[in-house]
């Protein structure tokens, strides 16, 4: 039942959950660099405030590019073990590496220090984000499947933001300094990201064509062939249905036709109807007896006049 209710449909859970794992170091990851590192550097580490403010705002805005760049990259990547796979294998360690040079960053290092480890975390996580990302809309192609997964892959998420937390707050408990509590989420983040990366290697699976492409059943759609056949037959019923009420109209037309027919019908042989025509018989007798009357008297008169003319000659 659990599956049911929490894995996306046609994506069961002990796919799913290990692929949302990866969230779980990036989610971390964000909370301790954008919050705690830059006090980190300040206070504990005597860099000015100026010099980290100036390297950061270089570094985002080098990454804005480097995203694009790095996702027409993944867009024609090919390679024997998949499209994503290979950037999260490429990503882990540089990422890795790069926070352990800046959560345990030697005192008073120099700006050039902090903007090269701070721009290759950068290029890490971006490279980690937008595989995993680009890789999620691939594993769940259909709509409902893939909110379900983005669904849980932000749930995940949400525990290793909690994670990281936990670990910055609750080292003053185990009497660790505050310097001492930011070396340890750093090295939380370093042991978990390539737990989470492994996970989804090892747990997801990537069908790769002979040229390299993923595979386009995986962007098939079972549901559309079923959702096509359903339009059309609900076009057809449609159709029908427009048929069947013109011919029903047409129906009941002839119907009334044949009605109104059948009281003519009627009409003519009630004995009013007969009287009627015998009142207007009489009429039309006089009238045809007046014409013929008109028609004599004009014959009379042409006769007189031709007996007139001729005794004037």
């Amino acid at each position: 039942m659990a599956d049911r209710q929490t894995a996306p449909r046609g994506l069961p859970l002990r796919i799913a959950l290990p692929f949302s794992v990866p969230t779980i170091p990036l989610s971390a990851l964000g909370l301790a660099v954008a919050v705690y590192l830059p006090n980190y550097f300040a206070s504990h580490l005597a860099v000015s405030m100026v010099t980290i403010g100036l390297v950061w705002m270089s570094v985002r805005l080098l990454d804005l590019p480097v995203d694009v760049i790095l996702a027409g990259f993944m867009d024609h990547t090919r390679t024997a073990i998949g499209r994503y796979r290979v950037w999260l294998i490429v990503g882990a360690p540089i990422t890795m590496i790069a926070l352990y040079k800046l959560f345990m960053a030697p005192v008073g290092f120099s700006g050039s220090y902090l903007f090269w480890w701070l721009a290759a975390l950068a290029l890490g996580t971006s490279i980690l984000s937008l595989a995993h990302q680009a890789w999620s809309a691939t594993l769940a192609p259909q709509y409902d499947e893939r909110s379900r997964l983005f669904g849980l892959i932000n749930a995940v998420g949400v525990l290793g933001t909690l994670a990281a937390m936990v670990v910055l707050i609750g080292a003053p408990a185990l009497h660790l300094s505050d310097a001492a509590s930011v070396q340890a989420c750093g090295w939380f983040i370093i042991a978990v990201a390539p737990i989470g990366v492994l996970l989804a290697l090892l747990r997801t699976p990537e069908r790769i064509t002979a040229d390299g492409e993923a595979e386009r059943a995986e962007r098939h759609d079972p549901g559309d062939e079923d959702r096509q056949e359903r339009n059309r037959l609900q076009h057809v019923d449609a159709h029908a249905a427009e048929r069947d009420a013109e011919c029903e109209q047409g129906e009941r037309d002839r119907q009334s036709e044949n009605g109104r027919r059948e009281q003519l019908c009627q009409d003519e042989r009630t004995p009013r109807h007969r009287a009627r025509a015998f009142q207007q018989q009489p009429a039309l007798t006089a009238f045809d007896r007046d014409a013929d009357s008109e028609s004599k008297q004009r014959d009379a008169d042409r006769a007189k006049g031709a007996v007139r003319r001729q005794q004037i000659g």
